[in-house]
C-alpha cells in the first residue's frame, strides 16, 4: 500500500480495516461498515509501543483522540491468528507519519504526545517491585534467600505460562523419558531460576576464588581448570568465550574482571526499565565493560577486542535470522556473532561453564581453545564453528539437564 492507506487487524475477533487519507478527512472500512473523521475534528495524537503478553517483541501504535470523546487505533501489529503478529511497521510508519502532517495542517493546536499502554504500566510497577525485592533480598543471608527463592518458584513455575514451553522443550529433547522424569527436570528448573534470580542481590559477592591463594570456599575448581584460568588471566591476547543459561549463568562474566583481564560481556536489558537499570548497576560492580545489545553493538565488540579483552556472551538462544545448526537432533537457528568474530580477529574461543553445586556452592569450568573447523581459503567457517559451539553447549545440558532454562523456544 502506498503512504496514503493502511490496514491491519487489532485482534483475532475484529475484520481487517483499511484506512484512507483523504485531502479533509481520514476514512477508513471493512467488509461490513465506512466511516470517517475530519483532521480538524482530531483532538490529540498519542503515540507508544504495544507489547503483548508472553511476547518481547514490541510495536508502534497510535491512538487518535477526537473531539466527540471516541478514539481510534492505529498499530503496526497485524493480528494473523491468536498467536501469529505479522509486523507490518514498513507500511505503517510512513502513512502515520503523514497522517501527522495532515493533522497538524487541520487542527495546528492538536497535539502529538507520547502514551503508555497499560501493560507497559503494569509492567513498569512490577519492575519496581523486583528492584526493592532485590535489595531487600541484599541484606539476607545469601544462601538462605536462593534456597527461599528456588522453594518459592518450584511451587510457583508450575502454574506459569512457560511451563507449558518448557515441558514440550523437554519431551522433544528427552522422547524416551517417562513424564515423571519431566517434571522432576522442570521442578529442578524452576528451582535453579528462583535461585539465579535471587543471586543478583549479591552476584558481586559470589566470586571468592583466588587463583594466587586457592582456598575451599563458594567457588569450587579442579587443578586443571585452575592452570587454564591462570594462563589466561597472564595473557594478554583478545579472547572469546561462549557460556549457556545454565546454573548461574551470570557468574562466568565475572571470571575475567576477578582474574585482572580487560573483559566486556554482550546483553540483552530487559525491557522493563527500572529492572534493567538496577541490572547495570550490579553487574557494574563486578564485571567489565557492558555491551547491550543494539545498533551499535558491533562497533563496540570490535573496540573490545582490539583493546586485547576477554570477550563473552550467551549462545544457546534461538536467533530467526541465524545459522543453522542440529540441537538434540532437532535443527534451530543460532546467532553467529561469535564465530564471525573469531574469523575476523582470529580470536581463539573457549566454553565457560558454572555448574550448581549443593550448599550453595560452584564448580567453575573453562574449555581449552577449540579448534575451530575451517574453510577451504583457512579461515573460520561460521556454521561449522557454530556447530561445534552448539555441540559442546548440548553436552553440557545433557550432564545437568535440571540446571538449564528449557523456557526459551529453542525449536520454531
Amino acid at each position: 500500500m502506498s503512504k496514503s492507506s493502511y490496514s491491519f487487524r487489532p485482534s483475532v475477533f475484529a475484520r481487517e480495516r483499511t484506512y484512507r487519507l483523504e485531502p479533509e478527512y481520514l476514512e477508513w472500512s471493512d467488509t461490513w461498515r465506512r466511516g470517517r473523521v475530519a483532521y480538524h475534528d482530531i483532538d490529540k495524537m498519542l503515540v507508544f509501543k504495544r507489547r503483548f503478553l508472553g511476547s518481547s517483541a514490541s510495536y508502534w501504535s497510535s491512538v487518535l483522540c477526537l473531539r466527540s470523546g471516541e478514539r481510534i487505533q492505529l498499530e503496526a501489529a497485524h493480528r494473523v491468528r491468536f498467536r501469529k503478529i505479522e509486523d507490518r511497521t514498513a507500511t505503517y510508519i510512513p502513512f502515520i507519519k503523514e497522517l501527522e502532517g495532515r493533522i497538524q495542517s487541520g487542527n495546528p493546536n492538536a497535539p502529538i504526545v507520547p502514551g503508555h499502554y497499560w501493560l507497559n504500566r503494569a509492567e513498569h510497577f512490577a519492575g519496581r517491585l523486583a528492584v526493592l525485592l532485590l535489595r531487600v533480598l541484599r541484606r539476607v543471608d545469601p544462601a538462605r534467600g536462593s534456597a527461599f527463592a528456588g522453594w518459592a518458584l518450584r511451587l510457583l513455575g508450575p502454574w506459569l505460562r512457560g511451563h507449558r514451553t518448557a515441558r514440550a522443550n523437554l519431551a522433544a529433547a528427552y522422547p524416551e523419558k517417562t513424564p515423571g522424569d519431566l517434571e522432576r527436570i522442570l521442578a529442578g528448573m524452576w528451582d535453579n531460576l528462583g535461585r539465579s534470580l535471587a543471586e543478583y542481590a549479591h552476584l558481586d559477592q559470589m566470586w571468592d576464588y583466588e587463583l594466587a591463594d586457592p582456598k575451599p570456599g563458594r567457588i569450587v575448581m579442579d587443578q586443571a581448570n585452575a592452570d587454564r584460568l591462570r594462563r589466561l588471566s597472564t595473557s594478554r591476547d583478545p579472547a572469546l568465550f561462549f557460556a549457556a543459561h545454565l546454573a548461574n549463568w551470570e557468574l562466568p562474566a565475572v571470571v575475567s574482571t576477578a582474574c585482572g583481564r580487560e573483559s566486556a560481556m554482550l546483553y540483552k536489558p530487559p525491557n522493563i526499565a527500572p529492572l534493567a537499570e538496577e541490572l547495570v548497576r550490579i553487574r557494574k560492580k563486578c564485571m567489565g565493560t557492558l555491551i547491550p545489545a543494539d545498533a551499535f553493538t558491533i562497533f563496540r565488540l570490535n573496540d573490545a577486542i582490539q583493546r586485547g579483552a576477554c570477550l563473552g556472551m550467551l549462545v544457546d538462544q534461538q536467533y530467526a535470522g541465524g545459522v543453522d545448526v542440529m540441537f538434540f537432533g532437532r535443527p534451530c537457528k543460532v546467532h553467529p556473532m561469535i564465530a564471525r568474530l573469531a574469523r575476523t580477529f582470529e580470536c581463539k574461543i573457549y566454553g565457560s561453564r558454572i555448574i550448581r553445586l549443593p550448599d550453595y556452592r560452584f564448580r567453575y569450568e573453562v574449555t581449552e581453545a577449540i579448534d575451530p573447523p575451517r574453510d577451504r581459503f583457512g579461515k573460520i567457517a561460521i556454521g561449522p564453528t557454530m556447530q561445534l559451539i552448539t555441540d559442546i553447549i548440548e553436552g553440557w545440558i545433557r550432564e545437568h539437564p535440571e540446571q538449564w532454562l528449557w523456557l526459551h523456544r529453542r525449536w520454531q
